[in-house]
């Protein structure tokens, strides 16, 4: 519920902001999404989201927001600039090769593929380019920032541990702190939630958290230390 805490919270009070701007006008709601930076928030947001999906277990309130922010985007987008059917049919299509990636272990083709189009899609559904181009590039600065931040300090920001998994775990429900582990380089053991890249793995009889080499590793695959870094402890998958 944290993690629902501190989005609805930030997101509410952002958008409170930005209506204060417009506080004397008869038509605040109006005035606010004809903004031709509106766009701009609604891609900021839809980018923070995403970025908190990659770092989280499973199909989550990250992917939820961001397709919600994108939705906005783009129905905005349909209602003030029909005409740019093209565009729009790119940004579609960059939606749906990202969805099929998300249900495909790995990051491949589908991925890629999916973030250029959304990129081409942004720029050609904007008013002019130059609002796609500044959408886009701010767009994927946050998201560079917010990875950074979770890469970097996940481990020490309160708020980053509650959007994370970073959570308290009680030894009852079979979880050992990564200080009391039990493993070693080279141990192996099967991972319990998907690894992208956090996630847990049991080893024996406790369930630790871990963190995978770069890619994404599936639920219920057999997997191996590769090594201990202070309190990280990283694994690969084992290949038959």
């Amino acid at each position: 519920m944290k993690k629902f805490k501190y989005i609805t919270i930030s997101t509410f009070t952002f958008f409170a902001l930005i209506s204060s701007v417009y506080a004397n006008s008869d038509n605040v709601l109006e005035n606010i999404i004809e903004n031709s930076y509106i766009p701009i928030v609604f891609l900021c947001m839809a980018a923070l989201f995403f970025v908190v999906e990659i770092f989280t277990p499973g199909f989550g309130f990250g992917a939820v927001l961001s397709i919600i922010f994108l939705g906005l985007y783009f129905t905005r987008s349909v209602y003030y600039y029909p005409f740019y059917i093209k565009g729009q049919f790119i940004f579609i299509l960059g939606l749906i090769l990202i969805i099929l990636e998300a249900l495909i272990p790995g990051f491949g083709i589908a991925g890629i593929s999916g973030i250029l189009c959304l990129c081409f899609g942004i720029i050609f559904t904007s008013a002019n380019v130059y609002l796609g181009i500044l959408s886009l590039g701010l767009s994927l600065t946050l998201s560079i920032c917010t990875a950074y931040i979770f890469i970097k300090r996940g481990n020490k920001s309160k708020l980053l541990r509650s959007l994370t998994l970073y959570n308290p775990l009680q030894s009852k429900e079979g979880y050992v702190g990564v200080e009391n582990r039990h493993v070693n380089v080279g141990d192996k053991g099967v991972s319990l939630t998907v690894l992208k890249p956090s996630g847990y793995c049991r080893f024996k009889n406790d369930k630790i958290q871990v963190y995978s080499e770069g890619n994404f590793i599936e639920k219920d695959i057999l997997v191996k230390v590769s090594r201990i870094e202070g309190y990280k402890i990283f694994v690969d998958e084992v290949k038959n």
